[in-house]
This record gives C-alpha cells, sequence and structure tokens, in this order.
C-alpha cells in the first residue's frame, strides 16, 4: 500500500474522486440534504485531497458522515492534524493510524463505515492479491448487512509479472470480482487511468444498490 497519494487536485486521479462523490450522491443511502451520513474511510496523504474536496462540497457535518484518514505513517497523520485543525477538532474527520486491510480485519471497528476506498499500487497481477481483496470486500459486505449499502472502490497498478501479464492481471481481476460478488462486474465500473508512476485501473463496487 501507499504510504502516502502522489496524485494532484487536478488530472486523472481528482477526476477519478469526483467520480465517486458523484456515485455517493446519486445511488446510494449515504447522501441526505446534500451531506454525507456515512463515514468515507481512505489511505490519506499529506493535504489529503480527498478531504479538501469533501470539505469544498460541504459534504462533513458534526454528528454525520466523517472522513477517516488512514496511513502507516504517524508523521502524515500529525500534519494533517496540524493543516486541518478545526476540522479534526469537530469531528469531521479522524486520522487513523494503521494499514488499512489490517484494520478492516476487525469487522466491528468502523460500524459507521460506509465507503471504502483502497488506493494501493499492489498489482492486478499480483499472486496474492485475492488475499488482500478478500478482506476488503469482506469488511464491505459485513457493513452491507449493518447499514443496507456499501461502496468499494479499489485503485491498482497495471503491472504484469511473470505469472500474470498485464492483459491477464486485467482478466483476473475481473473474474475474481465475479467469483467474490457473485455477478459480472460491468467494464463501466473500471476506469484506467496514468499516475505519476504506473498505469491504474480503478474499479467501483455498489453493494445493495
Amino acid at each position: 500500500m501507499t504510504s502516502q497519494h502522489e496524485f494532484p487536485r487536478n488530472g486523472p486521479k481528482a477526476e477519478t474522486r469526483r467520480r465517486t462523490l458523484s456515485i455517493v450522491q446519486e445511488h446510494t443511502r449515504f447522501w441526505h440534504n446534500g451531506h454525507l451520513t456515512c463515514d468515507w474511510m481512505e489511505l490519506c496523504g499529506k493535504g489529503d485531497e480527498t478531504l479538501r474536496m469533501l470539505l469544498d462540497a460541504d459534504a462533513l457535518q458534526p454528528g454525520c458522515g466523517r472522513y477517516l484518514g488512514v496511513n502507516m505513517e504517524e508523521a502524515v497523520l500529525d500534519h494533517n492534524r496540524k493543516e486541518f485543525v478545526p476540522q479534526t477538532e469537530a469531528g469531521l474527520v479522524q486520522w487513523v493510524l494503521g494499514d488499512l486491510c489490517t484494520l478492516l480485519s476487525d469487522l466491528d471497528a468502523f460500524p459507521n463505515t460506509g465507503i471504502i476506498v483502497f488506493d494501493s499500487f499492489n498489482s492486478a497481477s499480483k499472486v496474492n492479491l485475492d488475499v488482500i481483496l478478500d478482506t476488503i470486500l469482506g469488511f464491505a459486505k459485513s457493513q452491507q448487512r449493518k447499514l443496507g449499502q456499501a461502496l468499494v472502490v479499489l485503485n491498482l497498478a497495471l503491472r504484469g509479472n511473470m505469472v500474470h501479464g498485464r492483459e491477464a492481471g486485467k482478466r483476473r481481476l475481473q473474474e475474481y470480482l465475479r467469483e467474490r460478488l457473485g455477478v459480472e462486474v460491468s467494464q463501466e465500473q473500471f476506469h484506467d487511468y496514468r499516475s505519476k508512476k504506473v498505469e491504474m485501473r480503478m474499479c467501483w463496487i455498489g453493494l445493495g444498490f
């Protein structure tokens, strides 16, 4: 997993953030009267751009949905606590130290989380990728049972290896999702874009909608 975002406020990555917010607003029960009603969990970076987008949209309100920014580096979290002091003190955001997969292995740890964005430079061709994604989808399915819905956003690198080539990795990811979800994931749910380092593949998965 990356330790922080490396994507600018504008450009391909920013477009994917806006698409995620649009899905929440238009297709889920997690948006009411212009605000989030569930927690949004995501790997965070310094001066986190997803949080900025949510603040610009006035999506966060006290006592409603929060932004849960996760990072394994305490320095990144400390930076954000200082940069977003009013929002942190108001309870609009919580900075969480740890690895996202490890945190989500506890199905009861984040009871109001309905949106899980898994940003990773792990490859879609990674041999043990199913072990990682099983944890993410397992948590999301648990949240769907509690909240009625859940949205999972997967953001994975498109790199080949000696076992799976790049295109084979794409097929493997789609086959994995079909097997775990029991339905075909349409091509419209996938989106490829170029980061600073590597081409990425995103997938938006709605559970319960």
